[in-house]
């Protein structure tokens, strides 16, 4: 039953929007085989400290600077997607403030979610309400936004 369900969440992440027509921001995220976020968050242990090029709908997003934003699986759970930053210490992009429920692909190295409470308070105040706690995060050089 697990592979099974492997199997489709990975049929239907081949079939998804044809990457040419996304916005980018930072560096295209594109790979031939990006992961769904159902089969990343189904099996970690396979994807965590690699960089994975993952694809899903955009759930959560920061509404103060854009710097972060959320990918959710059917089931509710999520990959929180951060924006590298610059040697300075600045932001490398940005993405927009409305793009939730909209697909996404982003690069980066996949990493458990070390969340204290401090910091989750500080992305619930970003989110503009309570999110729940990603088990996954990633640090993104690139998030590819489909059009609406």
């Amino acid at each position: 039953m697990k592979y099974t369900l492997l199997v489709l969440i990975l049929v239907v992440a081949a079939c998804t929007k044809t990457p040419e027509r996304y916005d980018v921001y930072g560096e295209p995220a594109f790979a031939p085989a990006a992961i769904a976020v159902e089969a990343v968050l189904a099996d970690s242990t396979l994807y965590t400290g690699k960089v994975v090029t993952l694809a899903g709908t955009v759930h959560a997003v920061c509404q103060m600077k854009g710097c972060w934003l959320t990918l959710q699986s059917l089931d509710g759970q999520s990959v929180r997607v951060d924006v590298a930053r610059t040697d300075d210490g600045d932001y490398a992009f940005t993405v927009p403030k409305d793009i939730s429920g909209r697909h996404a692909i982003a690069r980066g190295i996949l990493q458990k979610a070390h969340t204290d409470a401090a910091t989750q308070h500080h992305y619930d105040e970003d989110a503009g309400g309570t999110m729940l706690p990603s088990k996954l995060s990633m640090v993104a050089d690139g998030v590819m936004i489909a059009p609406q």
